[in-house]
């Protein structure tokens, strides 16, 4: 089973009050494309990049503005990362902020990678980011090259530019709003999204430098970053379901044999964690009913065989019951 990549509660928080900055109704919209709102408060959380590819494709729409991506560089709430952010903010300028950016980016998540090459100017910031079944949407590029400008001028209190922001994507036929933000030397169709910035940039001094801060925060930052390192139990259990569900209904004494544990051990451990062998079936269930359901090459038969029901009628009522509509009404909405 491929990783599935994922993005941080933090960036989620952007994405939402962005939404809300823009007129849309943000919660309807998490809810439409399976992002759970509800989990904004918990740090730990994290969420599907292709949902979000599929998020920004439908505020475009509904806004009008295939540029939305870049009101992430208008004022968004610059803590939204917490520890992640305040150890970004203490450093003593805009270089060795990047260089913890860049050691600390798994903290935004699976689905992203950032590099820095330098160069004789200064360096260029590379962004690449990837989903499971969908390229990543344009717009999601678009808003973290912009996040990028707007925070180095807020540390700084600077007006800093870079020297050259790239883009994948084609050139819009308004190019106004990435000249507002950027203000440098714009190119399309490049082969990757990146800022290329000067020296000048990368040594421009913060103004919340705090060592003792920025050292503080470190130490949660890497505490995290171990965490995330291992996977626990339930993200087991739930790849594992995923592999057994096209065999039949996964049974909990089955799980419990597999990690070589008593069942009563087995529950123990995963009510630790904050859920149970039947919550984690459902909701691996109700995230991969989703994904076929949004995939026309299989079936609404074959669904509810890949989910390991027997029987379809068990399957129609805890589609109802996830999405509050019927699998053929829930393709065809999505399918628009």
């Amino acid at each position: 089973m491929a990783k599935v990549q994922q993005l941080s509660v933090g960036w989620a928080r952007l994405v939402f009050e962005l939404l809300g900055r823009e007129g849309l109704d943000a919660s309807a919209l998490f809810t439409q494309f399976n992002l759970d709102a509800a989990q904004l408060t918990n740090p730990g959380a994290f969420f599907k990049q292709d949902d979000f590819t599929l998020l920004w494709q439908e505020a475009s729409r509904l806004t009008h503005n295939p540029a939305i991506g870049l009101t992430m560089g208008k004022q968004p709430t610059v803590s939204s990362f917490d520890a992640y952010s305040f150890s970004l903010m203490s450093c003593d300028n805009v270089r060795e902020g990047l260089e913890r950016t860049i050691q600390y980016q798994k903290i935004i998540g699976s689905a992203v990678e950032l590099y820095q090459v330098p160069n004789e100017l200064g360096c260029e910031i590379i962004y690449l980011s990837q989903g499971n079944d969908l390229p990543v949407a344009y717009q999601g590029f678009d808003a973290g090259l912009a996040l990028q400008v707007f925070s180095s001028r807020f540390v700084t209190n600077q007006p800093l530019n870079p020297l050259v922001a790239n883009f994948k994507h084609a050139k819009p036929k308004n190019i106004q709003p990435y000249e507002e933000i950027f203000q440098c030397e714009l190119r399309f169709s490049q082969p990757h999204y990146s800022l290329e910035i000067s020296h000048e940039y990368l040594d421009t001094p913060m103004i919340f430098a705090n060592k003792a801060m920025r050292d503080h925060h470190a130490e949660i930052v890497l505490k995290t970053l171990k965490e995330l390192s291992q996977t626990t139990l339930s993200e087991q259990v739930k790849d594992l379901i995923c592999k057994k569900l096209p065999s039949g209904e996964p049974e909990i004494k089955d799980f419990a044999a597999f990690f070589n544990v008593s069942l009563r051990t087995f529950q123990r451990r995963l009510k630790q964690e904050n859920c149970t062998f039947l919550s984690l079936l459902d909701s691996t269930r109700k995230m991969l009913a989703h994904d076929y359901a949004c995939n026309q090459k299989v079936s609404l038969q074959e669904i509810g065989f890949l989910l390991g029901f027997t029987d379809h009628s068990n399957f129609y009522r805890a589609f109802k019951r996830w999405y509050d509509t019927t699998p053929g009404e829930y393709r065809e909405s999505k399918g628009k």
